[in-house]
């Protein structure tokens, strides 16, 4: 949700600059790193663990951040 509200500036002056056509583009890549790297970070996960890892809550914040601004994009 933050990446949407935040950044919603942002994108509102590349759409007025450069069209839809590049905010969709730019939304596809965004998708695809955030969630690509997001299933990364969870299946490097070892499946046995008690205590979570500050290191991979802090990545996945980032990245569900990237996917929230493609949700904007698109």
């Amino acid at each position: 949700m933050l990446g949407q509200y935040l950044l919603s500036p942002l994108v509102g002056k590349i759409f007025d600059y450069h069209g839809p056509r590049a905010c969709s583009f730019i939304s596809f890549v965004f998708f695809a790193l955030g969630f690509g790297l997001f299933s990364s970070e969870i299946a490097k996960a070892p499946s046995d663990t008690t205590q979570p890892s500050t290191a991979s809550f802090q990545k996945l914040t980032v990245l569900f951040l990237i996917t929230g601004l493609a949700t904007v994009l698109s």
